[in-house]
Protein backbone atom coordinates (compact mmCIF):
# COMPACT_ATOMS: atom_id res chain seq x y z
CA UNK A 1 0.00 0.00 0.00
CA UNK A 2 1.45 3.87 -0.74
CA UNK A 3 0.56 5.12 2.20
CA UNK A 4 2.81 2.73 3.88
CA UNK A 5 5.85 3.57 1.85
CA UNK A 6 4.79 7.44 2.51
CA UNK A 7 4.78 7.01 6.26
CA UNK A 8 8.19 5.00 5.99
CA UNK A 9 9.81 8.08 4.40
CA UNK A 10 8.30 10.37 6.64
CA UNK A 11 9.84 8.72 9.47
CA UNK A 12 13.19 9.02 7.62
CA UNK A 13 12.49 12.77 7.24
CA UNK A 14 11.73 13.49 10.49
CA UNK A 15 14.64 11.26 12.60
CA UNK A 16 16.84 13.31 9.98
CA UNK A 17 15.73 16.24 9.86
CA UNK A 18 14.27 17.25 13.55
CA UNK A 19 14.00 20.25 14.52
CA UNK A 20 12.38 21.43 11.36
CA UNK A 21 15.01 24.39 10.32
CA UNK A 22 13.23 25.37 6.33
CA UNK A 23 10.07 26.50 5.18
CA UNK A 24 10.74 23.94 2.29
CA UNK A 25 11.41 21.16 5.08
CA UNK A 26 7.82 22.54 6.30
CA UNK A 27 5.91 22.54 3.16
CA UNK A 28 6.88 19.05 2.61
CA UNK A 29 6.05 17.69 5.58
CA UNK A 30 2.68 19.28 4.96
CA UNK A 31 2.18 17.89 1.72
CA UNK A 32 3.14 13.92 2.42
CA UNK A 33 0.52 14.38 5.53
CA UNK A 34 -2.19 15.17 2.98
CA UNK A 35 -1.16 12.39 0.71
CA UNK A 36 -1.41 9.61 3.52
CA UNK A 37 -4.87 12.02 4.49
CA UNK A 38 -6.58 10.84 1.16
CA UNK A 39 -4.70 7.12 1.04
CA UNK A 40 -6.46 6.26 3.95
CA UNK A 41 -9.57 7.43 2.84
CA UNK A 42 -10.61 8.80 6.44
CA UNK A 43 -13.86 10.25 6.89
CA UNK A 44 -13.77 13.82 5.66
CA UNK A 45 -14.44 15.39 8.78
CA UNK A 46 -11.50 13.86 10.56
CA UNK A 47 -8.57 15.85 11.03
CA UNK A 48 -10.41 18.94 9.39
CA UNK A 49 -7.77 21.36 10.93
CA UNK A 50 -4.53 19.45 9.78
CA UNK A 51 -6.36 18.94 5.99
CA UNK A 52 -6.91 22.66 5.78
CA UNK A 53 -3.64 23.93 6.83
CA UNK A 54 -1.80 21.33 4.94
CA UNK A 55 -3.76 22.78 1.99
CA UNK A 56 -3.73 26.43 2.75
CA UNK A 57 0.31 25.33 3.02
CA UNK A 58 0.89 25.14 -0.88
CA UNK A 59 -1.87 26.99 -2.08
CA UNK A 60 -0.71 30.82 -2.65
CA UNK A 61 -4.51 32.02 -2.28
CA UNK A 62 -7.23 29.94 -0.37
CA UNK A 63 -10.70 30.19 -1.70
CA UNK A 64 -13.38 29.35 1.38
CA UNK A 65 -13.94 25.97 2.27
CA UNK A 66 -16.39 23.87 4.66
CA UNK A 67 -13.05 23.86 7.26
CA UNK A 68 -12.54 27.52 7.23
CA UNK A 69 -16.05 28.56 6.75
CA UNK A 70 -16.90 27.02 10.05
CA UNK A 71 -13.52 28.33 12.26
CA UNK A 72 -14.21 32.06 10.62
CA UNK A 73 -17.88 32.01 11.33
CA UNK A 74 -16.36 31.52 14.90
CA UNK A 75 -14.27 33.99 14.59
CA UNK A 76 -16.53 36.52 13.46
CA UNK A 77 -19.15 35.74 16.00
CA UNK A 78 -16.12 36.28 18.42
CA UNK A 79 -15.37 39.62 17.28
CA UNK A 80 -19.25 40.27 17.36
CA UNK A 81 -19.90 39.55 20.58
CA UNK A 82 -16.59 40.87 21.87
CA UNK A 83 -15.04 44.29 22.99
CA UNK A 84 -12.07 46.79 22.47
CA UNK A 85 -10.07 47.14 25.01
CA UNK A 86 -7.73 49.92 24.71
CA UNK A 87 -6.01 49.21 21.02
CA UNK A 88 -6.13 45.52 21.86
CA UNK A 89 -9.54 43.21 20.99
CA UNK A 90 -10.69 41.15 23.40
CA UNK A 91 -12.80 38.24 21.45
CA UNK A 92 -15.87 36.85 23.17
CA UNK A 93 -14.86 33.56 22.66
CA UNK A 94 -10.95 32.73 23.80
CA UNK A 95 -10.59 29.82 21.42
CA UNK A 96 -10.16 32.22 18.56
CA UNK A 97 -6.63 32.44 20.04
CA UNK A 98 -5.89 28.69 19.56
CA UNK A 99 -6.59 29.04 16.21
CA UNK A 100 -3.98 31.87 16.25
CA UNK A 101 -1.28 29.82 17.87
CA UNK A 102 -2.24 26.54 16.19
CA UNK A 103 -3.49 24.82 18.92
CA UNK A 104 -5.61 23.17 17.26
CA UNK A 105 -3.50 22.11 14.73
CA UNK A 106 -1.32 20.70 16.80
CA UNK A 107 -3.51 18.52 18.79
CA UNK A 108 -4.85 17.08 15.59
CA UNK A 109 -1.32 16.45 14.23
CA UNK A 110 -0.41 14.53 17.51
CA UNK A 111 -4.02 12.05 17.07
CA UNK A 112 -3.11 11.74 13.34
CA UNK A 113 0.79 11.17 14.65
CA UNK A 114 0.30 8.40 16.97
CA UNK A 115 -2.78 6.79 14.43
CA UNK A 116 -0.21 6.17 11.61
CA UNK A 117 2.87 5.63 13.70
CA UNK A 118 4.86 8.82 12.79
CA UNK A 119 7.86 9.93 15.45
CA UNK A 120 7.06 12.79 17.71
CA UNK A 121 9.79 14.47 17.48
CA UNK A 122 8.16 17.70 16.40
CA UNK A 123 6.52 18.08 19.44
CA UNK A 124 9.26 17.90 21.47
CA UNK A 125 11.26 20.81 23.02
CA UNK A 126 11.84 23.47 20.77
CA UNK A 127 10.33 21.59 18.10
CA UNK A 128 6.64 22.55 17.89
CA UNK A 129 8.25 26.30 18.60
CA UNK A 130 10.18 26.22 15.48
CA UNK A 131 7.75 24.09 13.17
CA UNK A 132 5.07 26.51 13.95
CA UNK A 133 7.17 29.92 13.31
CA UNK A 134 8.22 28.43 9.75
CA UNK A 135 4.61 27.09 8.80
CA UNK A 136 3.41 30.73 9.34
CA UNK A 137 6.49 31.87 7.24
CA UNK A 138 4.91 29.86 4.69
CA UNK A 139 1.57 30.85 5.33
CA UNK A 140 2.13 34.48 5.39
CA UNK A 141 1.09 36.39 2.28
CA UNK A 142 -1.71 33.80 1.37
CA UNK A 143 -4.79 35.25 2.64
CA UNK A 144 -7.90 32.90 2.43
CA UNK A 145 -10.41 35.11 -0.06
CA UNK A 146 -13.94 35.30 1.16
CA UNK A 147 -14.24 32.83 3.39
CA UNK A 148 -17.70 34.51 4.45
CA UNK A 149 -20.50 36.83 3.31
CA UNK A 150 -19.06 39.39 5.84
CA UNK A 151 -15.70 38.62 5.72
CA UNK A 152 -13.65 39.48 2.57
CA UNK A 153 -10.07 38.24 3.61
CA UNK A 154 -8.15 36.33 6.62
CA UNK A 155 -4.42 36.02 6.79
CA UNK A 156 -1.52 35.62 8.96
CA UNK A 157 1.61 38.38 9.26
CA UNK A 158 4.63 37.80 10.41
CA UNK A 159 5.44 38.96 13.61
CA UNK A 160 8.27 38.47 16.00
CA UNK A 161 9.04 34.65 15.78
CA UNK A 162 6.94 33.27 18.93
CA UNK A 163 4.19 35.45 17.88
CA UNK A 164 1.25 35.02 15.29
CA UNK A 165 -0.80 37.59 14.29
CA UNK A 166 -4.31 37.20 12.22
CA UNK A 167 -5.82 39.90 10.12
CA UNK A 168 -9.55 39.87 9.71
CA UNK A 169 -10.44 41.69 7.28
CA UNK A 170 -14.60 42.42 6.80
CA UNK A 171 -16.47 43.97 3.79
CA UNK A 172 -17.25 46.89 4.73
CA UNK A 173 -13.32 47.71 5.61
CA UNK A 174 -13.14 46.97 9.38
CA UNK A 175 -10.05 45.20 10.42
CA UNK A 176 -9.53 43.03 13.40
CA UNK A 177 -5.99 41.82 14.42
CA UNK A 178 -5.31 39.01 17.16
CA UNK A 179 -2.19 38.83 18.37
CA UNK A 180 -0.94 35.49 20.11
CA UNK A 181 2.44 35.25 21.84
CA UNK A 182 3.33 31.43 22.56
Amino acid sequence: MMEKEIIEKLNLFLNRHSPLDEECSVVYLMVEIRKVLDLLNLDRDKYPILRFYCDWSVHIKKDHSKPIQNIVEKIEQSINNGRAFGRQFIPHDLSTFDFVSLIELKKEMEDFFKQVFLPKIIFEDNNWSEFRHLLLRVLADQPIIGPTNNISKVYFCIANKGAAVLMVEFNDGKRYRFVNAF
